[in-house]
C-alpha cells in the first residue's frame, strides 16, 4: 500500500485489513450509485437535453419538477405568470385547470 512508509508505526494489521474492506465495500456502493444514476438520467425522457443544453420544456418541468416551475412562474408579473401556467397546463393535460398557486379559474 502507497501510504504504509508514512502510517506504519501508527497502524496495525488489522486496521489496514477493515481499511481495506471499507474501501472496497464504500467503491462497490459508489459504483452502483452511478449505475442507477445514469440509468435514471437515460429511462426520463429529456433529461439529457436538460444536461447538456441547460433547459427543459414546461411539460418536463411540470411533470418533474413542479414547486420549482411554480417558483418561476409565481415570479412574473401575475397577468403573464398566470398565461404562463395555463400554457403548461394545456400542454401537459389538453385542459387549463383550476390552479390555486397560480390563481386560475376555468
Amino acid at each position: 500500500m502507497i501510504w504504509d512508509q508514512c502510517f506504519l508505526p501508527y497502524t496495525t494489521i488489522e486496521q489496514k485489513r477493515v481499511a481495506v474492506l471499507v474501501h472496497a465495500a464504500a467503491a462497490v456502493v459508489a459504483i452502483c450509485v452511478w449505475v442507477v444514476h445514469v440509468y435514471a438520467a437515460i429511462w426520463v425522457r429529456g433529461t439529457f437535453g436538460a444536461m447538456t443544453r441547460g433547459q427543459v420544456t414546461g411539460g418536463w418541468a411540470w411533470r418533474h419538477h413542479r414547486r420549482w416551475l411554480k417558483e418561476l412562474v409565481g415570479g412574473k408579473p401575475r397577468d403573464q405568470g398566470r398565461a404562463m401556467a395555463a400554457e403548461y397546463c394545456r400542454r401537459v393535460s389538453g385542459t387549463a385547470p383550476r390552479m390555486t398557486a397560480f390563481h386560475l379559474e376555468d
